[in-house]
């Protein structure tokens, strides 16, 4: 048995090793060569903005390649070289160190090879260069004092693409420059440079596999294997044989891989892990000799097993008697004897010797944070230590509890004046902003401090914490890090949202919801579509703007069914204008809330209603915030591309509020930008800043093939300055204010969806509170 146990998970082993192997170097490759792509795509949408921009300064540069454009794609930094005549070079340094470059200065590669044979009238020099930290020094570097940079930028220009050149930095590491060739308007103007380190590239994608010993990675820039790019065992000394990759290799992969005008030979290897294959089935061997030798064992010992029985009977119950009282982690006393000790207080008063106490309610801010991402042995470990400074700080009376979870309560007996209670609650705070030190990193974390101070002996042990609980909370929603008393009012409070909640989850249940819709025309104000906005229909309250109860909804876990019933009403009232209008029906945009992507139910009902009520999926769009792409990044992404591939439009609302970027905007299929109010109110102040900036975003957008809408249009000037600046199309008060779903007929006849108006239609004057409360979704 041992014998057959033994070679038939020897055989798995090595065959889950093998598959294992197959997969890590598939899925390795997939990453390095989406990186590569991404690389590409961070040149490329910078040579757009070059384009547009060529004259950008030193800030306006490091604006645009911030952290986050590079981030995810192992590119050390970018660089911009316009093309300078000779003859005119010392202007352009003058002009640099005009500009605040004061050092700046021209300098050539330091083992450069000119090209003896080639004479030219201008020079390529680095002009702009970021991140200023790691590349800073190649400011003013000259490229063509070097003959192999010469011809790849030469090649780049030709070609009208990518082409690289390798070089060797000053600290011996090996480094590949890309040229792309930027024209602005009609003309060459000079080169974006990417440098790319293959080490931080590699290490990247395959940094755990590299640094061990039991593989070997190498990559060559021919298939003849004679330029070595990377070799992963290049730090390691070949005179002890055991440091060395075993020459005995298990596995082995090759692919190509094309980069730039290179073609990159892969190769990847495993050494036979001695003895990797053998463990579980030697184990399998040894357990079944140890069941007989377990065997033997326990009738060896069942002589006296009754003087054992009683033994252990009785340290259970020592265990259990401690454990039924205190806290298994931290050894503080527990959540029942929390109890216990406050009804002994409580009663008190029938001897006549009630004193009064505090208690200090203690929430650790963000301790989930650390959980999730560093792990639970760490989170405990917090916990522990936690738990001892609170100990080793406490006074003599003090009596500390651990109610659960990252949540400590602390009794002050005979202690009611709050001015005394602050200052006891604001050191144990203060002790637990202190850092913790845990397997080699330092952990740092605040706490809020709910207080309830029990002058009355009327009180139950239940309503004491409920009131330090209640003014935790409090505190938290305050800011996090404070220390605050519990006072009536703040239950008065929390009752009258939980009267709110209930209203609105009754609202959802009977359908209390009526649509708004609000035009989005065209240059010429003729009407494209409209946005669908939601006001609650509140039996006593009247209407409530979303502002009011969509956080709410989100908070309660119910946007999914919330978000449904929108979708379906708004739906029905597409079918309505698309029966009577046909093709010329204008389409709907339709606010979707980021909960709601992190599960395809809203897409599966979007491609029901679709199909339920035949509609052209282009007279729907989806509009969503800059927040809703941050969290889940891969999932949303999914669910996006699954909209797109539909044919339902998708609007990035109230841009560059939030996190907008270059790098956020190339990886989702966003079709359409909606600039955010606030920009387009500025543009009434006639400041160059508001101006430029609107500009920017246009056509940082037609850049990327997305169209723009402008909301919160109010006048006729700002309207001419967005035309001006090639805005596709626009929203806003001066055309019409939201109607009800009643009223959407009534508009439609008055606006032929066949004539393009001259004149816009002025809306009421309203004030800009007004406006943000009415739009608001």
């Amino acid at each position: 048995m041992a014998l057959g146990a033994y070679l038939v998970i020897k055989y798995y082993e090595e065959s889950q090793q093998l598959d294992r192997f197959n997969s890590t170097f598939s899925d390795k490759v997939t990453g390095l060569s989406q990186s590569i792509v991404a690389i590409e795509k961070v040149l490329i949408a910078t040579q757009h903005m070059l384009e547009v921009y060529p004259d950008l300064n030193q800030q306006e540069f490091a604006h645009l390649v911030k952290d986050d454009l590079l981030s995810g794609t192992s590119i050390t930094g970018i660089e911009w070289a316009p093309k300078i005549a000779i003859d005119q070079v010392a202007e352009f340094v003058s002009r640099k160190q005009q500009a605040g470059v004061f050092d700046y200065q021209i300098h050539n590669f330091p083992n450069g090879n000119p090209c003896v044979h080639s004479a030219t009238s201008h020079w390529y020099i680095v002009a702009l260069a970021e991140p200023s930290d790691k590349l800073g020094h190649e400011l003013g570097l000259n490229f063509s004092s070097d003959c192999e940079m010469s011809t790849s930028m030469a090649l780049a220009l030709q070609q009208n693409k990518i082409t690289s050149n390798q070089f060797t930095s000053d600290n011996g590491e090996l480094g590949i420059r890309l040229f792309l060739p930027v024209h602005s308007n009609g003309e060459f103007s000079g080169y974006i440079v990417g440098l790319v380190m293959m080490n931080e590239l590699v290490d990247s994608l395959w940094g755990e596999l590299t640094q061990s010993k039991n593989y070997v990675l190498t990559i060559y820039n021919d298939v003849k294997k004679q330029n070595k790019l990377y070799d992963s065992q290049w730090q390691t000394d070949c005179s002890d044989k055991t440091e060395c990759f075993d020459s005995n290799v298990f596995h082995s992969k090759s692919v190509h891989l094309p980069f730039a005008n290179q073609l990159w030979h892969i190769s990847f290897s495993e050494s036979q892990q001695q003895g990797s294959s053998l463990v579980y089935a030697s184990l399998a061997a040894f357990l079944i000799f140890l069941v007989t030798i377990s065997l033997s064992y326990y009738l060896f010992t069942s002589i006296n097993r009754f003087q054992w029985a009683n033994k252990l009977v009785e340290e259970k119950t020592a265990t259990l008697r401690f454990q039924a009282s205190h806290d298994e982690l931290t050894s503080l006393l527990n959540k029942t004897s929390l109890f216990s000790y406050l009804n002994k207080f409580i009663e008190q008063k029938k001897h006549g010797q009630f004193l009064g106490f505090s208690i200090l309610f203690i929430d650790l801010d963000h301790f989930k944070k650390i959980n999730d991402t560093m792990g639970h042995l760490v989170g405990d470990q917090l916990l522990k230590m936690m738990s001892q400074r609170l100990q080793n700080n406490s006074r003599h009376k003090d009596l500390l509890f651990r109610f659960g979870g990252d949540e400590f309560v602390i009794v002050l007996p005979e202690l009611t004046n709050e001015h005394q209670v602050i200052k006891i609650a604001e050191r144990y705070l203060e002790h637990c902003k202190q850092s913790f030190h845990i397997l080699g990193q330092d952990y740092r974390i605040s706490a809020s401090v709910g207080v309830s101070v029990v002058v009355e002996p009327n009180i139950t042990a239940d309503d004491i914490l409920r009131h330090a609980d209640i003014a935790m909370y409090q505190a938290k929603d305050r800011g996090r890090g404070q220390v605050l008393f519990f006072r009536h009012q703040m239950q008065e409070q929390l009752m009258m949202e939980h009267r709110f909640e209930s209203d609105l989850s009754q609202a959802i249940d009977l359908d209390q919801f009526v649509i708004y819709l609000q035009p989005i025309v065209d240059s010429c104000e003729k009407l494209q579509g409209f946005e669908a906005l939601v006001r609650w229909a509140h039996p006593i309250q009247g209407l409530v703007m979303p502002l009011d109860f969509i956080p709410l909804i989100e908070k309660t876990n119910k946007i999914n069914r919330f978000g449904e019933l929108v979708a379906k009403k708004v739906m029905r009232q597409l079918n309505e204008l698309y029966v009577k209008y046909g093709d010329k029906c204008p389409y709907i945009s339709i606010n979707i809330s980021p909960l709601q992507l992190l599960d395809d139910r809203i897409i599966t009902l979007l491609e029901e209603q679709l199909q339920h009520y035949r509609l052209p999926a282009r007279l729907v769009a989806i509009e969503l915030t800059e927040s809703a792409l941050i969290e889940n990044h891969a999932l949303v992404k999914k669910h996006l591309s699954r909209l797109n591939h539909l044919g339902v439009k998708l609007f990035l609302d109230d841009f560059g509020t939030g996190y907008s970027s270059l790098s956020l905007l190339q990886h989702f299929p966003i079709n359409v930008i909606k600039i955010d109010r606030s920009f387009i109110l500025e543009l009434n102040s006639n400041k160059v800043e508001a101006k430029n900036l609107v500009k920017g975003i246009i056509n940082m957008a037609k850049a990327l093939n997305m169209n723009v809408v402008a909301e919160g249009i109010e006048n006729k000037q700002v309207m001419e300055q967005l035309i001006n600046n090639g805005c596709d199309s626009y929203q806003g008060y001066m055309f019409s204010k939201p109607f009800s779903q009643l009223d959407v007929f009534n508009y439609l006849e008055k606006h032929d969806l066949n004539v393009n108006r001259q004149k816009a239609h002025l809306a009421p004057t309203v004030s800009r509170i007004e406006q943000a409360k009415l739009l608001s979704v």
